[in-house]
C-alpha cells in the first residue's frame, strides 16, 4: 500500500506535464484558427464572427482595470493579426451609455480602407460594439 502512495505524486507530476503540453498545443492551434477567423470576418465584414472573436478576447481583460491599459491591450491584440497592417485608437470615447472606444483597423490587402471596431467600456465588462 505504501508503494502505491509514494508513486502517485510522480505519476501526477508526469500527468500534469502531459496535460500542460496538450493544453499549450491546443492553445496555440486555437489562437491560429481564431486569428484566421478574425481576419476572414474583417475582410468579409462578418459582424457575427467579428463579435464572437472580439468578445472572446475582451473576456480575458479586467474591465475594472486601468482604462488606458485595456485600450493598449486591445490595440496590441488587433495589431497582432496577420491581416492587419495598422491599428489606431480613436480620440476620446463616444458619448453613449456605456461609452464606446473606436479602433480603426487597416488591413494589409486594402491599405486605403480602414474598418472601425467599437468596444463598449461598461464598468463590469468590455464588449464588442456593433454599428
Amino acid at each position: 500500500m505504501s508503494g502505491i502512495i509514494t508513486t502517485i505524486p510522480g505519476v501526477l507530476k508526469g500527468g500534469l506535464f502531459a496535460i500542460a503540453a496538450v493544453g499549450l498545443f491546443y492553445y496555440t492551434k486555437c489562437n491560429a484558427v481564431m486569428g484566421e477567423d478574425f481576419c476572414n470576418a474583417l475582410s468579409g465584414n462578418d459582424r457575427r464572427v467579428l463579435q464572437q472573436q472580439t468578445d472572446s478576447f475582451l473576456r480575458t481583460l479586467n474591465a475594472g482595470a486601468n482604462q488606458q491599459e485595456n485600450i493598449t491591450a486591445i490595440t496590441q491584440w488587433l495589431a497582432s493579426h496577420s491581416c492587419v497592417s495598422q491599428v489606431e485608437a480613436g480620440p476620446g470615447m463616444l458619448r453613449s451609455d456605456p461609452p464606446v472606444k473606436e479602433f480603426f483597423v487597416t488591413m494589409k490587402d486594402s491599405p486605403g480602407n480602414s474598418i472601425t471596431i467599437g468596444v463598449e467600456f461598461a464598468p463590469d465588462k468590455l464588449q464588442f460594439h456593433t454599428k
